[in-house]
This record gives structure tokens, sequence and C-alpha cells, in this order.
């Protein structure tokens, strides 16, 4: 991957922490971004206003999926998009006929273009979220083939990305490949699957999938959800020693550092994530990240999709 370049234009980064509520009030509480900007790729600023607008919402700091693919689609300078949630599934449930016809469609998916299309048809952004065509893929007796990981999953130590009990993916995994399909047809590069796995040029509009867990564990700081200002401080850190620099609002650090979804024991800090995010796509911009899955194993990449970490 190229540098981020000297070039004197703005430009916008953005990190997500993904949801799939059904309500337009749970996502609001859920899908969190958090944008940066730059004028030469290593100062970064997180001011208030703009698309960091719903941040000012201590309660409910985020967006709709919808109202999240309005902005970035309106938001021309946008320049990287990180996101935590799987982009696609397993290669094995791509090329399945009968995983496909379950839900409708009349052969094997088999590549991601096949899968996010037949989403993006299938499932509306505007909330209420409707997911009842899709009730065969929660089955409990097919569990042990559904829950199944993509090759990324395992190296990033993530969840299968259709596990709908315990730690619910399987609303985020589907509403969140319809959003991609959205955006791509408003011309997001989706990676891999528009692009090889190195970055574009600056101003390319890229998505990338990110897994904060990984990026964390990769920069001792496992116990991160339950210590958002040390993740903060130690993914900041290290962004300043790969020479860039991340200005933060005061308000937006405050929320970052206390913003909370979790219930009882388990913390759930959604907008230290979408920050966490934001930095990764940052560092994946200046050459300073890696693919969760070996290069030599494209094939298995633009199927699967891949998760991006830091280096």
């Amino acid at each position: 991957m190229g540098d981020v370049g000297d070039e004197a234009v703005t430009r916008t980064f953005v990190g997500i922490d993904f949801g799939g509520p059904s309500k337009a009030g749970r996502q609001r509480k859920k899908i969190v971004a958090i944008a940066a900007k730059t004028d030469d790729g290593r100062r970064f600023v997180v001011g208030s206003g703009g698309l960091n607008a719903p941040l000012a919402r201590a309660k409910s700091p985020g967006r709709t999926a919808e109202e999240l693919r309005d902005a970035l689609v309106a938001a021309q300078d946008v320049d990287v998009v990180a996101a935590d949630f799987p982009f696609s599934l397993p290669s094995d449930l791509l090329a399945c006929p009968e995983f496909a016809a379950l839900v409708g469609h009349s052969s094997a998916f088999v590549n991601w273009p096949a899968l996010s299309a037949f989403l993006g048809r299938e499932i509306a952004l505007t909330p209420p979220l409707h997911l009842e065509a899709f009730q065969p893929w929660r089955r409990r007796d097919r569990r042990d083939r559904y829950w199944s990981l993509r090759k990324t999953d395992r190296e990033a130590r993530a969840q299968p990305p259709l596990k709908d009990k315990f730690q619910v993916l399987f609303n985020m995994t589907l509403l969140g490949i319809a959003m991609l399909s959205s955006l791509r047809s408003s011309g997001y590069r989706i990676v891999p699957f528009d692009a090889s796995p190195t970055a574009m040029p600056p101003g390319s509009r890229e998505l990338i999938e990110v897994y904060p867990g990984a990026a964390m564990r990769s920069l001792g700081c496992a116990d991160y959800k339950r210590s958002p200002a040390v993740a903060l401080n130690t993914i900041l850190e290290h962004c300043r020693t790969n020479g860039i620099f991340i200005e933060l609002a005061d308000d937006i650090r405050e929320l970052c550092e206390t913003y909370d979804t979790g219930h009882g024991d388990a913390r759930d800090p959604d907008a230290s994530d979408a920050l966490i995010a934001l930095c990764v796509g940052i560092l994946y911009r200046a050459g300073r990240t890696k693919a969760l899955v070996a290069p030599a194993d494209i094939a298995h990449i633009e199927r699967e999709g891949v998760i991006w970490s830091v280096a």
C-alpha cells in the first residue's frame, strides 16, 4: 500500500461500530460512526459537527443503517470507511445451493457480488428491520453448519457471521451487507470485492472490514472493552509512533470513554470501538495495517472478505 500523500486536499475518514437492532431507536444507540478530517494525511481532527453531529446526543449518538448510508453517500470527501461487522459469509455457505434455496435464491450465491445484490434487494434499510424471510438460516438444528467461520474470522478470533444467540451477529451481518450493497451502487469500493487487497489511491471511497478486538490484542490491550480510556490512549499512541497525529474534541473523547450499551457485567463501549475502527482505517491508508489472511490465499479473500488489523 502506498503513502497517504501530502496533497493539501481535505479528506474524511470514518470508523463505524455497527449493530442490527430492529427498531430505529435502538439502531441509533448501537450504530455509531466517528469521522476525522485531514489536509495532509498526517494530522487528523475529530471535531464536533458534520458527520459527527449525532455524537452530541449522549443517549443515542448514532444513526439508523439508512441514515448512515445517506450520510456516507452525501459526504463526497470520504476516503476510507472502516466498519466493524462481517462483510461476507464463509465459502462453504456461498457455494451451497441448499443454503441459498432456503431463502428463495435460485442457485448458490458463489461469490460476494451475488450475495450482496440479493441481500440489498431483500432487506430494506428503513427500520424496523424485517428478517422473517431469513429465519431458515437461524434453525437450531443447522447451527453446526451455519455457525461456521470464515478464514479471516479464525485469524481474528472473531465470532461466526451468522451466529444468532449470545453475541448476536446474525442481524448485524445481513443488515450490514445490505448497506454495503447500497453504498456500492453509490460509488463506494468494497474491499476486497471491488479492488485488490491493497489500498486504492486517496479519494477512492473505500470500505474495509475491521475488528477492534483483533487490533487491540495486537497492541497488548486485550481487555479493551473494560478500559476504553486505556484502549484509546493505546491506539492513539500507536498512530503517533507511525507518524499519525489524531486530535480529539474533548466532548468526543468523553463520549468514547463513557458511552456503554452493555448490560450487567458485559461492557460494550460502542463509541470507543468506532474510534478504534477509525484509527485502523487511517493506518490502512498509510500502509500500516495487515490483512488477517495471507495474500497467497487470494481465492478465499475474494470470496469471504478480509479483516484488517494493525501491522
